[in-house]
């Protein structure tokens, strides 16, 4: 009887510990990747509009994930207001953004911005890539301020230019909480394939 009783006591240890096992195993399931919220701005689209959203939303995982990045965004480049004299008044927005759990996005406060208003951030960009790993560092005080407004530490974009030579597109990962090393080569190399997915899907739908 004694035997039976100890053996008992050890089956219920034994499910106490698979119990654990499974709980354990249940959250570090959940848990593996980040959980990310997506913006684009063609979401509510069809057909191949969709298909592009999807797949850019996709490799903007792929590029948080590589780069271990907290956002994770692409700025297109539109024409705003037409005046009467027939001319543009140029305007960027975050068409795509993925952002971790728990972070702010920011895409809908980023849409429809002048050119104008940010001449040294685009300038800087163009000339090859706009990479802080402190954004203090950023010596234009009205870029600086929109940055840290979104709580930025670090951040790198790449331009993409379109087969004309036009800046098309910016590409770029953001940092918060502490400045970290960037992963200058990840950003430029998904920048590229971005650009051309985009760049191809607005050529198939003219």
């Amino acid at each position: 009887m004694e035997i039976l009783i100890k053996l008992l006591a050890e089956l219920r240890k034994a499910r106490i510990y698979v119990v654990l096992l499974v709980f354990i195993g249940f959250f570090a399931y959940i848990f593996k990747e980040p959980l990310i919220k997506r913006f684009s701005s063609i979401d509510a689209g069809t057909g191949k509009y969709l298909e592009t959203s999807r797949l850019v939303n996709d490799m903007l995982t792929n590029m948080l994930h590589d780069t271990k990045s907290d956002r994770a965004y692409v700025f297109l480049f539109h024409n705003g207001v037409t005046y009467m004299d027939g001319s543009h008044k140029k305007k960027f927005s975050c068409d795509f953004e993925i952002v971790r759990n728990g972070v702010q996005p920011q895409a809908f406060q980023l849409q429809d911005m002048p050119i104008s208003l940010f001449p040294d951030f685009i300038s800087e960009v163009k000339d090859s890539v706009f990479s802080y790993k402190n954004i203090k560092d950023v010596k234009d005080y009205k870029t600086r301020m929109v940055l840290e407004s979104q709580g930025i530490t670090s951040l790198v974009v790449y331009p993409y230019f379109n087969k004309q030579g036009h800046l098309f597109a910016m590409v770029g990962v953001d940092y918060l909480y502490e400045p970290q090393c960037l992963s200058r080569p990840i950003v430029k190399k998904y920048a590229q394939e971005i650009g051309e997915v985009i760049e191809m899907a607005n050529q198939l739908e003219k």
